[in-house]
Parts: C-alpha cells; sequence; structure tokens
C-alpha cells in the first residue's frame, strides 16, 4: 500500500502529512531491495540460520538442478529467511486482535466460471493464485507462455520439478468486460475463476478471501497458496525448493517481502483510506507486501476463520498477513528475495537470487528470454 506525493493544493495538513510519510516509506523500501549480486538482508534481521528459527540441516532439493551453483543460491535463499518480530508497540491493544464471537463476514461470492478440472486427484504442493481481471487476456497468454507454463508440463529451463504446481486466475465481474470471450478462454484452458463480485480495488480484500474459500472448498489438501498479482513474474523451481525447506520445520506460517517501515500506519484518506470504525488503530501490526506471498495449508485455513470473524479492513496485505495472522498466531517469514513492489534486475531472476520481483509493462517475455537463453 504506497501512494504518490499529490500535487493537489487544496488537501488538508493532515492528508498532506500521511502522504508524506508514504512517500517516504516507498524510498525507503526502494534501498532495501537487493540490486547486486550479493545476497542482501535488512540490517536490523539476524543473519544466522541457528538465530533465525531455521537449522543447518541438509537442505531438501525438489529441484533435479543440483549443481555447486543452484545448491548454493538455495542455501543463501535459506539462511535469509528470518521471523517478523512481534508487534510490541501493539501490546496495550491486544484486545482488539480476538475473534468476535459471532459472524461478522458471512458474504461467499458465487462462482460463476469454474476452473477445470478445480484441483487434481493429487492436490498439488503449489497452488498459484494469480489476481487477474477480465479484461486483461494478453497479461494471462503471457504468464501462461512464461513462468506459469511449469504448471502445464512441469518444465523448466534446464530444471525439473517433482511436485504438482497448479496455476489459476481469479478475477470478479467488471462492466468492461467481454464475458463470451472470457467464457472463451475459460473453455480453452480451464484455469480461470470468476466470482461473483465487483472487481475493484477496494474489493481486494474480499476478492482474496473469495480465493481461500475457493480453494479450501475444491484444493483443500493443497499444500501452500501463493497469492501473486499479474505484474509478477515468479521462480517458481526456487520457491518450491525455499517451502519445501521451510516446510520441514513450520506448519503454519505466511512467507513474503516485509512491509516497511517497522510499525506500518494505517491510511485514512484516499484510494487507502481506511475507516476508525473498521481499524481504529493507528499502526497496523508487521506484514508482508502482496505483490507475491505463501500461505501454508494451515495458514489459509486459519485466515479463513479469522477473516469471518473480524471486521473486513480494505487493505489486504496488511488485512490477512498483519491483522488476521497476529489474530491466529501465524508465523510470518521474511525474506528479501520475494518481490518488494519495486523493479529491480531482472538477471537475478536468472541467477537464482530472487524469488519473485514485479514489473511494469510487459516484460515478462524478456525475461523468459532470458532464462530460455540462459544469459542476461
Amino acid at each position: 500500500m504506497y501512494v504518490e506525493k499529490s500535487e493537489d493544493s487544496g488537501r488538508n495538513k493532515t492528508e498532506s502529512q500521511e502522504l508524506d510519510l508514504l512517500f517516504k516509506m516507498r524510498l525507503q523500501l526502494k534501498e532495501l531491495r537487493p540490486e547486486n549480486e550479493q545476497t542482501t538482508r535488512l540490517e536490523d534481521f539476524r543473519s544466522t540460520t541457528q538465530s533465525n528459527g531455521f537449522s543447518k540441516s541438509e537442505l531438501n532439493h525438489s529441484i533435479s538442478n543440483t549443481s555447486v551453483y543452484y545448491r548454493q543460491q538455495l542455501d543463501n535463499a535459506i539462511k535469509s529467511l528470518n521471523f517478523i518480530p512481534e508487534d510490541e508497540y501493539l501490546r496495550d491493544n491486544s484486545s482488539f486482535f480476538k475473534l468476535h464471537s459471532h459472524v461478522v463476514n458471512s458474504f461467499v461470492p458465487e462462482v460463476l466460471i469454474q476452473a477445470s478440472p478445480s484441483c487434481p486427484n493429487d492436490s498439488p504442493f503449489l497452488l498459484v493464485a494469480l489476481l487477474s481481471v477480465p479484461m486483461n487476456s494478453a497479461r494471462r497468454r503471457a504468464v501462461r507462455k512464461t513462468w506459469g507454463s511449469i504448471a502445464q508440463g512441469k518444465t523448466w529451463p534446464r530444471k525439473s520439478v517433482s511436485v504438482n504446481v497448479r496455476l489459476l486466475f481469479f478475477m470478479g465481474i467488471n462492466s468492461a468486460a467481454n464475458m463470451s470471450d472470457l467464457k472463451a478462454e475459460s473453455e480453452r484452458h480451464g484455469d480461470i475463476v470468476l466470482g461473483n463480485f465487483q472487481d475493484t480495488y477496494r474489493n481486494l480484500s474480499l476478492k482474496v478471501a473469495f480465493v481461500i474459500n475457493w480453494t479450501i472448498n475444491y484444493c483443500t489438501n493443497t499444500k501452500h497458496l501463493m497469492k501473486v498479482d499479474e505484474d509478477t513474474f515468479v521462480n517458481v523451481p526456487l520457491l518450491i525448493d525455499v517451502l519445501q525447506n521451510v516446510s520441514r520445520q513450520h506448519e503454519s506460517y505466511i512467507i513474503g517481502f516485509k512491509h516497511a517501515p517497522d510499525k506500518p500506519p494505517v491510511v485514512r484518506v484516499n484510494r487507502w483510506k481506511v475507516p476508525e470504525d473498521v481499524y481504529p488503530l493507528s499502526h497496523f501490526p508487521r506484514h508482508v507486501i502482496g505483490a507475491s506471498y505463501v500461505l501454508s495449508n494451515e495458514a489459509f485455513k486459519k485466515l479463513y476463520t479469522a477473516y469471518q470473524h473480524m471486521p473486513l479492513v480494505p487493505v489486504e496485505d496488511a488485512f490477512f498477513t498483519g491483522i488476521l495472522a497476529k489474530t491466529m498466531d501465524i508465523r510470518r517469514i521474511y525474506s528479501p528475495l520475494f518481490a518488494s513492489g519495486f523493479e529491480g534486475n531482472k538477471c537475478l531472476l536468472l541467477e537464482d537470487k530472487l524469488v519473485s520481483q514485479t514489473y511494469n509493462g510487459d516484460a515478462l517475455n524478456s525475461i523468459w528470454s532470458f532464462i530460455v537463453d540462459d544469459k542476461c
């Protein structure tokens, strides 16, 4: 949840201060993003596997590429993981993070277009839920031809994946969409799930709830659920190996790129407005950025329970990976290899130094060419 500085001279002083603060957050976060060939981590995080809760046991490889270089990159990826600290600044507000005894959110959107098959008989190790919108067929086509192709043939240039991966595009209804084209696309690929809700930014939390509810109902045994934005490229083989190693030691967790600053402020204005009657506190719990994050099976089931019994906050990443995760005592794991929301060096994906990265424009094809040609 970031905003640019507004040029509107009529906004009041409070709004200006909040927007200036978020602009500074963007600059701070950008400085944290790895841009060179070194494995990086935030300075205030501990750097050894003993101190961050991840043991130095022999790494587990699901990928056939066991070259010395790849093993070293995977080792670096595991070493870079750290638990996000507890939210000590919210200690006096702990009573807020309790489930309501009654159901608060009972709306479950009807499925208008169903994926076929909805879930393989052997539930996938990884279900990738890509949040799309109906009119973005070109972007979905690019994903299917590039990093998403691993969900079709279990192949990746110079690597072979030994676990099941499923990729689905989740979306709501939109007045600008051509429904006949969307249905035809669904019949060709079988990877679209359309819900009966308005696909707007303010409904993003509802959209993620729809994804989790669908997964519980149609793919309940999937081991990991990844939420990813459609402008993000995912290094699926490296991600799988990271998850294999994390899941050996923990059952209930969320993993992604940590939001900055250390005490995320609540915005009361503009697109990111959160009403005080919904969330009265001035800061969110620490959470991960919404561009891409992964939920373990136990985590996404806990999150849906919490979603039903907590007021809906329209800031999706803060709501699910912060408020609800804190409420349900789900481990939040920071990885600097996940997408930060800013563009970075495309070569780092080829070099297995990033799990995911976000790009403006249509860069998926060029990144995939780097991977296919093994050069950047």
